[in-house]
């Protein structure tokens, strides 16, 4: 559809990344979810760009919806390690009481980061409350 003598009258439009924030949001209230939590990407310049704006977007709609509580918010900072990470964030997921996480991540290391991060403190709920949790 890019080619413009077959199709002269096509235009793509692309929605703010901000708008991703609102609809996990409302996804999250639709769910009937009570706390969320949201982890953001800021280890390089263009992660900061895509990644705070949604964000943003995302916790306000939380906090703009009765029925969602933001309960943890934390960054992935500059040439932090994959393992520091993991220790810096499992043992705060766990102390938040939180059980669904928004990642607010723009490149595949951060996703890569984020699935771990995830995954660490599942494993860590499981074997101090019981697979059930």
């Amino acid at each position: 559809m890019s080619d413009k003598s077959v199709f002269p009258n096509f235009l793509r439009t692309i929605t703010s990344s901000a708008f991703e924030g609102i609809i996990y949001a409302e996804l999250c209230a639709n769910l009937g979810l009570k706390t969320v939590g949201v982890v953001i990407d800021t280890s390089d310049e263009s992660s900061r760009l895509y990644t705070q704006p949604t964000a943003d977007a995302f916790t306000y709609a939380v906090k703009a919806n009765g029925n969602l509580q933001l309960a943890y918010t934390d960054k992935i900072q500059d040439a932090e390690t994959r393992e520091a990470v993991i220790t810096r964030m499992v043992p705060r997921l766990l102390a938040s009481g939180v059980r669904v996480m928004y990642g607010a991540i723009y490149l595949l290391e951060g996703r890569d980061l984020f699935l771990l991060l995830v995954c660490q403190t599942h494993k860590q709920l499981v074997q101090h409350m019981g697979p059930e949790h």
